[in-house]
Formats: C-alpha cells, sequence, structure tokens
C-alpha cells in the first residue's frame, strides 16, 4: 500500500563508502529510555492522527450524502411515482454517520482529557501523569483500531465511487492502515495497558480510571440516563475482568488484550463523551457498547 501519507523516506549516511561519525547523545546506554520518553508522544500523535483521518472522510461522506440522489424516501417505497432523495435520507445510510459523528466527539474528548493531564503532569502533578500514562494505549490503540472501522464506514457510504481515485476517501483508509501498526502495534498497545498500566502502581492507576468515570456517570444529566445506564454496565464487566487478570492464565490475558482495549476505550471514550459533548452520547452508547459487552460478559464469567 505504500506509507503515502507520510514524508517517509531512506536515509543513508557517509556516502558510498559508508564513513561516518556517531555523536552521542546523552548519557551512555540510556538510549532506550530516552528513546520511549519520545515514543509515548510519537503515540498520541498517532491517535491524533487516525482522529483527523476519520474527520477527514467523514466529511467527505457527509458531503456526499447529502448530493447522491438515489432512491425514494421510506415512507413512500410503494408510490413508483415518488421523488427521488439524497441517501442522507436512508436509515442504514444516517446510522452509519451518526455513529461516527458520535465516535469523532468521543476521540476529541478523550484526546482533550489526555492533553490537559499532559499538561498538569508536567507541573509536577503525578496523579495527572500516571492517569495519562493509563490512557496512552488507548489514545494509540483504541483510537487507531476504531477509526480505520469508521473510514471503512465512510467509503461505505460512497458505494462503488468509494473505489475510485476520483473519490479521496479510499486514500484516507490506505493512510490510516498504517497508523495500527507503528509506533508500536496496538497489540503492543493492549499488553502496555493489560500488564503495565492496568497493575502499575498497585492498582493505583486503573483505580483512578475508575473513580473518574464513576465521578461522570454520577454527574450526568436526567437527558443522558440511557447512556449512563448502559455505561454501568459495561464498567461492571470491565471492572471484572481487569480485577480477575491477576488469576487468570497469563497466555490468556495476553490473548485477550485487544478485545480488553477495545472494551476500556469504549468505557473511557463514553465518560470523556459525557464530559465534553454529553448530546452524542446516546448515540455512542448504543452503537459501541453492544459490540464490545457480550465480549466482556464472556471473559468475565470464564
Amino acid at each position: 500500500m505504500g506509507i503515502h501519507g507520510s514524508p517517509t523516506c531512506t536515509m543513508a549516511f557517509g556516502g558510498d563508502e559508508g564513513e561516518c561519525i556517531g555523536y552521542l547523545v546523552g548519557q551512555e546506554f540510556q538510549g532506550m529510555r530516552l528513546m520511549f520518553e519520545m515514543m509515548v508522544e510519537a503515540r498520541l500523535g498517532v491517535g491524533v492522527q487516525a482522529l483527523g483521518q476519520l474527520h477527514g472522510a467523514y466529511q467527505h461522506a457527509l458531503r456526499y450524502s447529502a448530493e447522491r440522489v438515489q432512491g425514494v424516501a421510506l415512507e413512500n417505497v410503494k408510490d413508483p411515482d415518488a421523488p427521488r432523495v439524497t441517501i442522507d435520507n436512508h436509515p442504514p445510510v444516517q446510522r452509519l454517520l451518526k455513529r461516527n459523528e458520535a465516535l469523532l466527539k468521543a476521540f476529541r474528548g478523550l484526546v482533550f482529557h489526555v492533553a490537559n493531564l499532559a499538561d498538569k503532569a508536567h507541573d509536577g502533578d503525578d496523579n495527572a501523569k500516571y492517569f495519562a500514562q493509563f490512557c496512552t494505549p488507548l489514545v494509540k490503540g483504541w483510537i487507531t483500531e476504531y477509526a480505520f472501522q469508521g473510514i471503512s464506514e465512510c467509503v461505505q457510504v460512497f458505494g462503488g465511487n468509494g473505489y475510485l481515485e476520483e473519490y479521496p476517501v479510499n486514500q484516507y483508509l490506505r493512510d490510516n492502515r498504517i497508523a495500527m501498526i507503528y509506533e508500536g502495534t496496538n497489540e503492543v498497545q493492549g499488553l502496555d495497558l493489560v500488564g503495565r498500566q492496568i497493575p502499575g502502581k498497585g492498582g493505583m492507576k486503573a483505580m483512578m480510571a475508575f473513580q473518574w468515570i464513576t465521578g461522570i456517570f454520577d454527574e450526568a444529566e436526567e437527558s443522558q440516563s440511557f447512556a449512563v445506564r448502559q455505561g454501568k454496565k459495561l464498567q461492571e464487566l470491565v471492572a471484572g475482568v481487569v480485577m480477575g487478570l491477576p488469576n487468570r492464565d497469563p497466555r490468556d490475558s495476553i490473548y485477550n488484550v485487544i478485545p480488553i482495549q477495545n472494551a476500556v476505550g469504549v468505557l473511557v471514550g463514553l465518560a470523556a463523551l459525557l464530559k465534553y459533548s454529553p448530546q452524542y452520547s446516546e448515540t455512542f452508547a448504543r452503537e459501541f457498547i453492544p459490540e464490545v459487552l457480550g465480549r466482556m460478559h464472556f471473559l468475565a464469567k470464564n
């Protein structure tokens, strides 16, 4: 597919003779630690990149659906003389657009929250630092995983035209695919979440996340009651899975890192949505919680 969405190239130093001089940056034998400090920021950047790519694909899908005329309105389906309408009048297309609009809002809420935590951590707030560390694999892993799915759904809005170079949406799909791979594959992010962040600081990191989520659920307005009810169901199951990790076969835990990461991502994403864009929370809860609820129920009971 190529990495066309990035100015990436091969760099060769020393010319044909291969003679070049290397300079030590930092302290000797500390390169790996310094590299991972850079890598954390890069992982957050990849999550933001995926958010931007989904946003671009969504905007194109939204405009195309308002211009493409096909079929008649549902209430006129038996009328052979009914006027043709644009495809954004059709419920299946409306669903694709609504779920990705809500997903984008959840992504933004999570990114805003982590950026705020990073600012506080920079000023010496250790709790903010630990919470940001907990959320980093979600920004990189969960956002990129669901952004690719969302961009694919935006291609679906275009139908066959989504495959043509005449329309740009296929480029978003191609360029986004690597976001799940570079700066640590999403499986590596899941390993970080399950193996380091959830048990980190004696479980304090996970506890901070659950307390933050609970606080948002408790403060939500009555109009968001459906989203809160569904969120609490998912939170109970995720907490059960998380607390049971020390007693599970390690191979089984590692096998399920992506489903666990996605479930935690949906849960934290819903909380961020309730905090920053609550009007989209019901759509998000209806669309994304059922997709992870069954797997968490299975893992919690087995």
